[in-house]
C-alpha cells in the first residue's frame, strides 16, 4: 500500500512539472523565409532580431524589428517583406504579453494578404497561426479554435515545405483541447503533431520533446500513470539527444 501512495506522489509532482512544460514553449517567429527579402540589410535585421527573440531577449528583438519596419517605409516597400517584419514583431509583443498592439498587426496583416494577390500566399497561415495562439493565450477559446484550423488547413495547401510548422499548429491545438476538456480530440492532435516532426535536427527534437510531454500531461490528467511516465521518459530522452 505505502508503494502505491509513493507512486501516486511522483506521478503527481511529475504532473506538475509536465503542466509547466506546457506553457514553457516560446512561440516561433512567424516569418516565411522565402522568398527572400530583397534588400540584404533588411534581411540582416530580420536574421538578427530572430536570433534575439529565440533568445528571450525581446526588447532587443523589438528593435531590431522596428528598426526593420522603418527603412522598409524609407524605401517605400510594402508586400511579402512588410508582413515579414511585422509578422516578428507581432510575435515579440505576443511574448512579451501586449496582446492588444500584437493583434491589431495581425489583423491588419490579414487584411492586406487577402487584399493583394502578389503576397507571397504562404503568409497568410502563418500570420493566422500567430492570432490563434494569441487568442488560446487571452483565453479566447472558440476564436482560438476556428482561427488555427483555419491556419492548419491553409497551411496544409501552402505550407507543404515546412511539416514543422504545421505541427506547432497541431501541437496548439491539441493543447488546446487538452485545456478545454477534450482529451480524445487532444490525444489525436498531439499525434498528428508527432508525426509531422522531421527527423535529424536538434530543433526539431526540443519540438518533439515537447509534442510528448503535453501528451503525458494529457495521460496524466487522466490518471493514466503507467503510459503517462513512459511518455515523460521520451519526452526526456529526445531532449537527451537534443
Amino acid at each position: 500500500m505505502k508503494t502505491v501512495i509513493n507512486r501516486k506522489r511522483i506521478a503527481r509532482t511529475s504532473y506538475r512539472l509536465v503542466l509547466l512544460m506546457l506553457c514553457f514553449r516560446p512561440p516561433a517567429a512567424p516569418a516565411a523565409t522565402d522568398p527572400v527579402v530583397a534588400d540584404p540589410a533588411v534581411k540582416r535585421l530580420l536574421e538578427l532580431g530572430t536570433a534575439e527573440f529565440e533568445n528571450g531577449r525581446y526588447s532587443r528583438a523589438e528593435e531590431i524589428f522596428r528598426n526593420a519596419k522603418s527603412r522598409l517605409e524609407n524605401e517605400g516597400t510594402s508586400g511579402t517583406p512588410w508582413i515579414q517584419v511585422e509578422g516578428n514583431l507581432s510575435s515579440v509583443l505576443i511574448a512579451e504579453g501586449r496582446y492588444d498592439e500584437a493583434e491589431l498587426i495581425l489583423n491588419r496583416l490579414i487584411v492586406l494578404i487577402k487584399e493583394n494577390k502578389n503576397i507571397d500566399r504562404r503568409q497568410l497561415p502563418v500570420i493566422l497561426g500567430s492570432l490563434g495562439r494569441l487568442y488560446q493565450q487571452t483565453g479566447r477559446n472558440r476564436q482560438a479554435e476556428s482561427t488555427l484550423r483555419e491556419a492548419l488547413n491553409l497551411g496544409k495547401k501552402f505550407l507543404t515545405r515546412s511539416p514543422d510548422y504545421l505541427s506547432d499548429l497541431q501541437n496548439n491545438l491539441g493543447v488546446l483541447h487538452l485545456k478545454t476538456g477534450n482529451p480524445k480530440q487532444a490525444e489525436s492532435d498531439f499525434q498528428k503533431a508527432m508525426s509531422l516532426v522531421p527527423e535529424g535536427s536538434v530543433e526539431n527534437e526540443v519540438r518533439r520533446a515537447g509534442i510528448t510531454a503535453n501528451l503525458a500531461a494529457l495521460y496524466f490528467a487522466g490518471q493514466q500513470w503507467v503510459p503517462a511516465q513512459q511518455t515523460l521518459l521520451r519526452a526526456l530522452c529526445s531532449l537527451e539527444l537534443s
